[in-house]
């Protein structure tokens, strides 16, 4: 991963005018693109991650020219992996303009949970999920009412 992540500035920008986000096909800052590289235990990698903030969950991305903007800011900085052999994927990230994940019920719903703005998943997720769950089954923490809707 990269020392420099573009994309908290990327999410701070893009939730400072809310009525952008009240019809879909908006943009409301321009993708960003953070180069760098990680290696897994199996021997895989994970090669860079565009960001694109869009306000339509179903919009399409053109997967090609993403593929290429990403091996080559790759390949600037580590060229042997600009043109290893992979698979470009995609998901949707949720996040908040606060930089805060948002954690427990959500009102009126009670039986259903809410665990979602991670900036950093791979970080965060498995302890907050261990704490989360001890929660969940009656057990009172601090961090998951800091967290909570309902703070």
């Amino acid at each position: 991963m990269p020392a420099n992540l573009q994309r908290f500035q990327l999410e701070a920008e893009s939730t400072q005018v809310d009525e952008l986000w009240n019809q879909p096909g908006n943009e409301p800052v321009p993708p960003i693109l953070d180069a760098g590289a990680i290696q897994f235990q199996d021997g895989s990698f994970r090669i860079g991650q565009i960001s694109r903030v869009l306000t339509d969950p179903y919009a399409k991305v053109n997967s090609e020219a993403s593929e290429k903007w990403l091996r080559k800011n790759v390949g600037q900085l580590l060229p042997t992996l600009e043109n290893l052999p992979g698979t470009w994927h995609h998901c949707l990230v949720g996040f908040s303009s606060d930089r805060l994940p948002l954690i427990g019920t959500i009102p009126d719903f009670e039986s259903i949970h809410l665990f979602s703005g991670f900036s950093n998943p791979l970080v965060i997720i498995p302890p907050l999920a261990k704490r989360f769950a001890n929660f969940a089954s009656g057990k009172k923490d601090e961090i998951i009412i800091q967290l909570s809707l309902h703070h």
